[in-house]
């Protein structure tokens, strides 16, 4: 299987020549996404000064404002990421890498997809837990949500495509982070024997 140029992950798309893996992908997309609606956000600004512009210089002479020259009513505001899996407040959204939560979010519904339901409830309850801590700071967080990306991507896969040195050795750097969180400590020694399901 073609590897991922940018982690040596399992590439499942090519962009301009070069072979990505789902967190990269879905780390691009989300680049992609945040520019585009800020140019839209950037020009509904604009029309709408224009607009007001016009408005006050009909009235500043007490005319009636004409109808609005720009509409823009058509246009889609941007929203804020939906997931479909994972609940995420919005307190932590400009914490977290949204892009990560969503790679999970989109291997969780596959993973439930080949019937492993008790899996997908882990990740879940796992990620939910780390976004509500407390105890983790972002960059434990950010942390952590990478490595639950990557396993979550690993089983989405078919068993003798996965890494399984690899996983092992996310499980044990995410267990490395948990563990300083009282709170996700617990949770985990639960969720630990399902998630090493994933590596055999």
């Amino acid at each position: 299987m073609t590897e991922c140029n940018q982690c040596g992950r399992p590439a499942v798309k090519n962009y301009n020549g070069h072979p990505l893996c789902v967190a990269c992908w879905g780390q691009l997309q989300g680049i992609d996404i945040k520019q585009r609606e800020q140019l839209l956000r950037e020009a509904v600004t604009h029309m709408q000064e224009i607009n007001a512009l016009e408005n006050q210089m009909y009235t500043s002479v007490g005319l009636s404002p004409p109808a609005p020259k720009y509409d823009f009513s058509h246009l889609r505001v941007p929203q804020p990421n939906i997931y479909n899996n994972i609940n995420v407040e919005n307190s932590v959204v400009g914490a977290i890498n949204t892009g990560e939560v969503q790679n999970i979010d989109i291997a969780m519904g596959d993973i439930s997809a080949q019937g492993q339901k008790e899996v997908a409830d882990s990740i879940k309850e796992l990620t939910e837990a780390i976004l509500k801590s407390n105890e983790l700071d972002e960059a434990q967080k950010n942390e952590a949500l990478e490595n639950i990306s990557y396993l979550s991507t690993q089983a989405a896969l078919p068993k003798e495509e996965r890494k399984k040195g690899v996983i092992k050795a996310t499980l044990n750097g995410l267990k490395e982070v948990v563990s300083t969180s009282n709170g996700v400590l617990g949770l985990w020694q639960k969720v630990e024997p399902i998630l090493n399901q994933i590596g055999f």
